[in-house]
């Protein structure tokens, strides 16, 4: 306890006003900037072995399937923005033939896949990759992603994709 003017006084002294005053400062930024903090996650898989056909792959890695599966997904734990698809092939498309890659959503994770604006194609011109930057794609807490390998006419050979996601 401190005196003034000879009496006691039930005041805060300075020295004890500064430290406290600097804690709940410090308290409420870290509060503010994690209540609006925007936040990036990469996506990103490959294939194991050389694609020869239509293939479903997990975002995040793991193995593709060559039959089309809802079992091939990643669940989405927070709402989220996808966009920024870049793709690659280790062999240029045949002459004529497409080679794409389509990010698909699975409402609740529990519906069918469909197919989203966020994609890219790899033509003969394109030689073995291809980007979308401009399209994104709005996903739920609990939305499910894949990204499905589709040809159109002779592709084959090991793949690779990477996208963003902003939260």
């Amino acid at each position: 306890m401190s005196t003034l003017n000879g009496r006691p006084s039930h005041r805060f002294s300075a020295p004890r006003l500064v430290p406290m005053a600097l804690a709940i400062l410090f308290l409420a930024l870290v509060g503010t900037r994690s209540a609006h903090a925007q936040g990036k996650v990469a996506f990103g898989g490959a294939s194991s072995a050389a694609l020869t056909a239509n293939a479903v792959c997990p975002p995040s890695g793991g193995v593709c399937s060559s039959t089309t599966t809802a079992a091939v997904g990643q669940r989405v734990p927070f709402a989220m923005t996808l966009s920024n698809l870049y793709a690659f092939q280790a062999t240029a498309p045949a002459t004529a033939s497409t080679c794409s890659f389509v990010v698909k959503v699975s409402p609740g994770g529990t519906g069918a896949y469909a197919s989203t604006a966020l994609s890219c194609s790899i033509t003969p011109t394109s030689k073995k990759t291809c980007a979308n930057t401009t399209s994104a794609v709005t996903v739920n807490p609990g939305d499910s992603i894949q990204v499905s390998f589709v040809e159109v006419g002779t592709c084959s050979g090991f793949i690779n994709f990477g996208f963003q996601g902003t939260y």
